[in-house]
């Protein structure tokens, strides 16, 4: 059986705040939403997840952990 797409999933901090960033800054679109537990973002043949980070993990390198928004203002 062969694969026809794969649809990433990403655990965030803040819905709001990653929507906004992945609206805005990338031109995806929210199709779907529920609350803050996860929302379904599309642009063009692109599909992301996003789920509300349940655990949290203490990491010693702090750059396994970026927030989008800050990472894209630093690149600006």
């Amino acid at each position: 059986m062969a694969f026809n797409s794969l649809v990433s999933t990403l655990e965030v901090e803040s819905m709001d705040k990653t929507i906004a960033f992945y609206e805005s800054f990338l031109d995806f679109k929210c199709i779907s939403r529920d609350a803050n537990n996860w929302a379904f973002l599309k642009k063009d043949d692109v599909e992301i997840m996003l789920s509300y980070v349940f655990t949290k993990i203490n990491f010693q390198n702090p750059f396994l952990l970026v927030d989008c928004t800050s990472m894209w203002m630093i690149l600006m």
